[in-house]
């Protein structure tokens, strides 16, 4: 029992580890990003509401938009760049891009 505790215990801290190396990622791409050029051109709404929008993702959610739409890199290297495969970077970008939409949908329809 006691090693059984003490798996799960570092998978725990390994997962807040990760967690927490992710949002360092997307404060980082997001510090270095042309908020207004990029925002303003993928989504066609205005850096305020663009921010909010991501604000309500999740941050491996955020990190892949902001990689692949305002950094412009390919697939392959957001999936380096996060890694994780080229499959479950697609993915994750389908997912994330399903869920910015559906905000965008639920903010304009009240």
């Amino acid at each position: 029992m006691p090693w059984l505790m003490g798996v799960a215990r570092h998978k725990l801290i390994d997962h807040y580890r990760r967690r927490a190396r992710e949002e360092r990622q997307l404060s980082l791409v997001w510090s270095e990003t042309s908020r207004t050029d990029g925002v303003d051109a993928i989504f066609d709404i205005d850096e305020a509401e663009a921010l909010s929008l991501l604000g309500t993702l999740s941050a491996t959610h955020r990190l892949v938009l902001v990689l692949r739409y305002l950094d412009d890199l390919a697939v392959n290297d957001v999936a380096r760049e996060i890694g994780k495969s080229v499959r479950a970077t697609e993915s994750i970008l389908v997912r994330a891009r399903q869920s910015l939409e559906r905000t965008m949908q639920e903010n304009r329809n009240g």
